[in-house]
């Protein structure tokens, strides 16, 4: 890469809206989007929560977690294969 390419990409980041310090915030914005569609909108939730969170401690699943989350893949393999029972 030449002097002036590098200048050209640095350019270019400096004015892109979405640059590597907003893609967390991108990120949450799909994860939220597909947890609302698995849960068909029932348990809405704001994009704040599917922000990865850095440093804290992790909590430990309980079985209803776990219980939850399975039946969210459930659901979202069923309406995958056009299965969707609702």
């Amino acid at each position: 890469m030449t002097a002036r390419q590098l200048m050209a990409w640095e350019a270019y980041f400096s004015l892109e809206p979405i640059g590597e310090d907003r893609l967390d915030w991108l990120f949450a914005g799909v994860r939220e989007m597909i947890y609302t569609t698995a849960t068909h909108g029932k348990h809405p939730k704001p994009v704040k929560d599917f922000l990865l969170k850095f440093g804290e401690r992790k909590k430990t699943q309980t079985v209803e977690d776990q219980l939850f989350i399975m039946q969210m893949w459930a659901d979202s393999c069923n309406v995958l294969s056009g299965q969707n029972h609702d």
